[in-house]
């Protein structure tokens, strides 16, 4: 019997694979697709979300030409629907309700969508379309890095230039339709920089992410070796990069990468700028994945996670009826208490839209005072 499951979860994924490739990439297609959802406290708003985000899965689905229940899927072939949804190469580029209905208990909603085949992460227009979901994030870099020849580690804030690898990660995010910050020609607290010696790390991107107005800070350090190879004076570099990208509102590491590079030249200094272009080339395009997938998270059914600091937090039962306000609130998939300590309490909301709704909504439905916001983070004080 185990033989038989296990035999059928491999044609389902061998289905999955060979659906997939039957379509051209970047091929569009045209297709209805019903979505339901539950109706739960009477709140139609709420179940007309989640009925259409239903209704966009089932395009997609449709289109890859395969539904796969999670609970089929044991053992070490475990797969979920959010996976193939994500990885089948389809995404949602355009849409048209057609119809809306309900019954006693459902809300129904139909739409004809536009479905392209392809990685998000690969798609110029889906990259740009999540990007604008999420509020054109903008990205900093603060790779320190040291050539052939060099003592220490370096990187802008020590001069006027950006480093070898800044200069290729900003070429190819640039591509993708990223928005840039370039701290040489930018407006910003530079002493906060100047402070920093070595290796940037985390609660360093945090500071000065904040200080130059970047939702995202890229940190992490390249190194690069050389030795001679023959008589004749070339010589073989070798050059190595680990970075991380930190969102800069929460100092959450949202992805990391590593590359390497190798590259022989008659030239000591010159064989050492190619090996770091190369291993750069095979970072930037990881960091951009963890990026869009992150995107994608906060612009699907899971929605995106806020932190809410919250402050005159007098009681636990405060704060318990404040989380229970906000189960309530149209968008909200999730509510979770990560720290209570009166006053100040930390409460994590998975939402599906942007923070500043949020926060309005927050307002609204709780009474609180809100102080700031940003992209995943929301100050208010409790009334």
């Amino acid at each position: 019997m185990k033989l038989i499951k296990r035999g059928a979860i491999l044609a389902l994924l061998m289905a999955v694979i060979l659906t997939a490739g039957a379509f051209g990439q970047g091929e569009t297609k045209y297709v209805d697709a019903t979505g339901m959802a539950g109706i739960v406290n009477n709140d139609l708003g709420m179940a007309r979300d989640r009925a259409l985000e239903d209704a966009r899965r089932k395009a997609v689905e449709s289109v890859i030409g395969v539904m796969v229940d999670s609970e089929t899927l044991v053992e070490n072939f475990q797969l979920v629907n959010d996976r193939i949804y994500s990885q089948s190469a389809g995404f949602i580029c355009g849409e048209k309700i057609t119809n809306e209905r309900q019954d006693q208990y459902n809300y129904f909603v139909t739409i004809n969508a536009c479905v392209q085949l392809g990685n998000l992460e690969d798609n110029l227009l889906a990259i740009g379309i999540c990007l604008r979901r999420i509020g054109d994030p903008r990205t900093m870099l603060m790779i320190a890095e040291q050539n052939v020849g060099e003592r220490v580690h370096g990187w802008w804030e020590q001069g006027s230039d950006l480093s070898i690898v800044e200069t290729k990660i900003m070429e190819e995010f640039g591509t993708k339709g990223f928005q840039l910050i370039d701290p040489t020609v930018a407006s910003g607290n530079i002493s906060v920089a100047k402070a920093i010696r070595g290796e940037p790390d985390p609660n360093d991107a945090v500071q000065v992410g904040k200080a130059y107005d970047a939702e995202y800070v890229v940190i992490g350090k390249a190194l690069a070796t050389c030795k001679p190879i023959d008589q004749y004076g070339f010589y073989n570099c070798y050059a190595n990069i680990t970075a991380r990208i930190v969102k800069v509102d929460n100092g959450k590491i949202i992805g990391t990468a590593t590359g390497n590079g190798k590259m022989a030249h008659i030239e000591e200094h010159e064989s050492g700028v190619k090996a770091i272009q190369k291993a750069a080339a095979m970072v930037a395009p990881a960091l951009i994945k963890a990026v869009t997938q992150r995107c994608e998270k906060e612009t699907s059914g899971g929605g995106n996670e806020v932190s809410v600091q919250l402050s005159n937090v007098t009681s636990f039962s405060k704060l318990r009826a404040f989380m229970t306000a906000c189960e309530n609130i149209r968008g909200v998939n999730g509510v979770t208490q990560r720290q209570f300590r009166s006053p100040n309490a930390v409460v994590e909301i998975k939402y599906k839209g942007r923070a500043e709704d949020l926060a309005a909504a927050l307002e609204d439905a709780t009474g609180v005072s809100i102080t700031d916001v940003t992209q995943n983070l929301i100050k208010a004080r409790l009334k």
